[in-house]
């Protein structure tokens, strides 16, 4: 019964230039894709996935073989195909009410090549030593005023009581690197007539007192998207985050000597009321440049698609989608989230060209690694999202694939990556019944009709394609 839940769910879904691949190498030397699979925790412990997997695909979806990790978590095929349809499975290391979640990762159209390291991030953090240090921030630039105050560099969120003069930071968990050292922990302190902003950067969380002493940089934002956000990349990670929720707040950069680049976006939510059987749908929209260099303007304009075609990524009467006439579209992704008040039981993504046939994906069979007793029992709450992403240094599916092998995050900067837009829609229903999934998504013309009598802003999300995509 759950193949076929997962049959309508991606039936409706994603699809591939027809399936496994038809590109072959003639040559009597065969092609070889490897990968190692390895899980990372919260704070950066390392270990090889051994109990991971390797689904490779038929031309209808159906398992063609099933290959399994080595104890170093590597895993190798070799064909004469150019590329393939491959699923990466992979389970949590902690139980989840009774269950060790699941992961998978289906790639249409994967080159066959060396993927490298594939990181497969936990966030636990059992075999972390942690801390929720309480201490106080103080702004000497600023006394007798009251700040607003982020923290960056965290595990879990905390509490940040803005007090006349300084800020109360408490129950804040922060987690020592694989080097034994405490993390990099920033807090930013911003006000307002005259907009300044000063941080701290902390290596040491023993005090109960700091001084935030250096001042941020002001960035200039011209942009359509209501919500802006600009974090500053240090030490491996996005520190200095502050957003603004309104086109008059400030926000900035922290020029430090440990800083690398700057991450600039804009984003909007736009909310789809009523939709029938659903409890949330919502569309979004970014906008992302990253850089080193702050003395500009950035001009984040809004992506903008027919909102239709994009829903016809999840429900495709025709059996094909095509966004290929999209200047600049990548790929275009899904993912699956199902979930309890525990936490996230499945977790399924796909990522494919902008244009193909709709894939026989109840063919795709995971029952050896999870039964469907075990997520029928487990999951009460479902999110889905479809989204297409442009980078604007990347020519394409086939290049995207090739070029983020190996990449860190330290990459973005460079020009393949320094320049993205995104656009998704999103859905979410609790208390999910699996006897009756269909009522989760939507019809167009349910659809349709709780978009009727909203306002031109939102209407004019769903005209057209913006060639600025």
């Amino acid at each position: 019964m759950l193949r076929n839940i997962y049959s309508f769910i991606f039936v409706v879904g994603l699809t591939a230039c027809g399936g496994s691949g038809s590109d072959t190498n003639n040559s009597k030397n065969p092609n070889t894709l490897s990968i190692q699979m390895i899980y990372q925790d919260e704070c950066g412990n390392e270990t090889f996935a051994s109990d991971s997997a390797l689904l490779v695909h038929n031309s209808d979806y159906s398992n063609k073989t099933t290959l399994y990790a080595n104890d170093n978590g590597q895993i190798s095929y070799q064909t004469n195909e150019k590329n393939i349809t491959i699923s990466l499975i992979s389970r949590g290391q902690a139980e989840i009410s009774g269950v060790k979640p699941i992961y998978v990762s289906t790639i249409v159209d994967q080159p066959v090549i060396d993927k490298g390291i594939y990181k497969l991030y936990t966030r636990e953090s059992s075999s972390c030593e942690c801390t929720t240090p309480s201490f106080d921030v103080f702004t000497p630039a600023r006394m007798g005023e009251r700040a607003t105050t982020s923290v960056s560099g965290y595990v879990a969120r905390g509490f940040i009581d803005r007090r006349t003069s300084y800020s109360s930071i408490s129950d804040y968990e922060f987690c020592k690197t694989v080097d034994g050292d405490w993390p990099i922990v920033s807090i930013l302190s911003t006000f307002s007539n005259p907009n300044e902003s000063y941080g701290v950067l902390l290596r040491d969380l023993s005090l109960s007192s700091y001084d935030a002493t250096d001042p941020g940089t002001l960035v200039s934002i011209a942009s359509d998207l209501p919500n802006r956000q600009v974090s500053s990349f240090i030490d491996g990670k996005f520190l200095f985050t502050n957003s603004s929720y309104f086109e008059s707040t400030p926000l900035f950069g922290f020029d430090t000597e440990q800083t690398e680049f700057y991450r600039v976006s804009g984003f909007d939510f736009v909310d789809i009321a009523d939709v029938q059987d659903v409890d949330s749908a919502y569309l979004f929209t970014l906008n992302t440049a990253y850089t080193n260099d702050l003395e500009q303007t950035f001009d984040l304009v809004s992506p903008v698609i027919d909102y239709t075609r994009l829903f016809d990524i999840l429900i495709s009467e025709s059996g094909r989608y095509d966004l290929s006439d999209i200047q600049g579209l990548d790929f275009i992704t899904t993912y699956i989230t199902g979930s309890n008040y525990s936490g996230v039981i499945f977790d399924w993504s796909i990522t494919a060209p902008v244009s193909g046939n709709v894939p026989q994906i109840d063919n795709i069979d995971i029952s050896e690694f999870i039964s469907d007793s075990e997520l029928e029992n487990s999951i009460t709450s479902l999110r889905l999202n479809a989204g297409v992403i442009d980078y604007k240094g990347i020519n394409g599916y086939q290049d995207y694939q090739t070029k983020t092998v190996g990449r860190e995050l330290a990459d973005l900067a460079n020009p393949e990556w320094n320049k993205a837009h995104r656009m998704s829609f999103n859905i979410e229903t609790n208390n999910v019944d699996f006897t009756s999934l269909n009522k989760v998504i939507p019809t167009k013309e349910v659809l349709n009709n709780s978009i009727k009598g909203k306002s031109q802003a939102i209407n004019n999300l769903s005209k057209g394609v913006s060639n600025s995509l």
